[in-house]
């Protein structure tokens, strides 16, 4: 049995009508699982003694809009992450195979980022052919270990950078979205060996 107590708060100050600046800090909590102690392949092994995982996350932000030509929300965010439950390679006897283990801790520092500019039924005022609008989507995350074997290390599935480039149009109850995807590289594993 697990007694957790969490705390959370989350503030908002509306600048005007339209726009506000927001804070919010939250606590979280992950526990070992059934399914995180169960082997996930023939070769694959698990730490007897995995942790629960917990941390905190505090992020900082503005967002609104402008005479419905644009909308957008920009924040700052800084998440710090004890015990992250990852997976490493470990060779044994010519063999190598992947170990479930507590990889460390890490901290996660980054910017995300959204507009949309509304150009038909916006900036044009006309809805007679229907709505147009073009969006970006940006994401920034530099993301290390801080403490453990992998410390200075980039924490795996963490890509520096994501960006999303679309476009919506919409007319008559038909709509249509067209969308351009980048991720960087990222790591499998903590100890971030990289395979050609």
């Amino acid at each position: 049995k697990r007694h957790i107590v969490l705390a959370g708060l989350g503030m908002q100050y509306d600048v005007n009508a339209t726009n506000n600046l927001y804070a919010n800090f939250s606590q979280s909590f992950r526990p070992v699982t059934y399914s995180d102690l169960t082997p996930f392949g023939s070769i694959a092994k698990i730490d007897p003694k995995l942790k629960d995982a917990n941390g905190y996350n505090v992020d900082l932000g503005f967002r609104g809009s402008y005479k419905n030509v644009l909308n957008y929300d920009m924040s700052f965010f800084f998440l710090y992450y004890n015990n992250k439950i990852g997976y490493i390679n470990k060779t044994q006897d010519t063999i190598t195979y992947l170990f479930r283990t507590n990889t460390g801790s890490s901290r996660h520092l980054g910017v995300e980022a959204y507009a949309e500019f509304n150009i038909l039924d916006g900036l044009v005022k006309s809805n007679k052919y229907g709505k147009l609008s073009i969006y970006n989507s940006f994401g920034f995350v530099d993301a290390k270990y801080v403490k453990g074997e992998f410390k200075n290390n980039i924490v795996e599935y963490a890509p520096k950078f994501i960006n999303r480039v679309g476009l919506n149009y919409s007319i008559k109850g038909f709509g249509i979205n067209m969308q351009y995807s980048y991720n960087s590289k990222s790591y499998g594993d903590a100890s971030n060996v990289a395979f050609a």
